[in-house]
């Protein structure tokens, strides 16, 4: 009976009503993109070989890169994940601006040939081609909002196209 009690739970949590995908269309195509996101960088999801570009598996930064001091007054979060693959190194900077106020992020240096690539900018289009400038070293995140990052680049170009419907055959 507690497991009849139980699953009637979970489905209550975990049920979606697909009839409201219409008018949620914005939210829908986000997590779609975001669980493609995930399946293309094997870095966010299990362990990989060490990156040669020097990053440990996992790293918490604040807003100043390698910077893992946090406390009461941190009003920026980061996680950076990196390994490396037979497609190449998969670097992946998670960055979370908790406060009411724009807070700039300096991204860790990359070695030469790399550069950070913004994928999603929830405070933005959700369009992935935010900040297409090349070689930033530093992003702006508007008030309450998570932006993701990826390396492109030497043997980092995980990123090959836009169709987040299907998984890619690189994985």
């Amino acid at each position: 009976m507690e497991i009849i009690i139980l699953i009637v739970r979970i489905m209550r949590v975990s049920w979606l009503d697909w009839k409201r995908l219409e008018t949620n269309q914005e939210l829908y195509r986000f997590f779609r993109k975001m669980i493609w996101f995930r399946r293309e960088h094997p870095a966010i999801r299990s362990d990989q070989e060490p990156s040669e570009t020097g990053f440990p598996a996992v790293s918490i930064h604040t807003d100043r890169a390698w910077d893992c001091s946090i406390d009461r007054e941190t009003k920026a979060l980061a996680v950076c994940y990196a390994g490396k693959t037979d497609q190449g190194e998969d670097l992946v900077y998670m960055a979370l601006n908790v406060y009411w106020e724009e807070q700039s992020f300096e991204l860790p240096k990359l070695p030469e040939g790399y550069e950070w690539n913004c994928f999603t900018d929830t405070a933005l289009d959700g369009t992935g081609e935010e900040n297409g400038e090349a070689a930033i070293t530093e992003y702006r995140l508007h008030p309450r909002s998570a932006a993701d990052l990826w390396v492109s680049g030497g043997t980092a170009d995980f990123i090959r196209r836009t169709d987040y419907g299907k998984r890619s055959s690189n994985h």
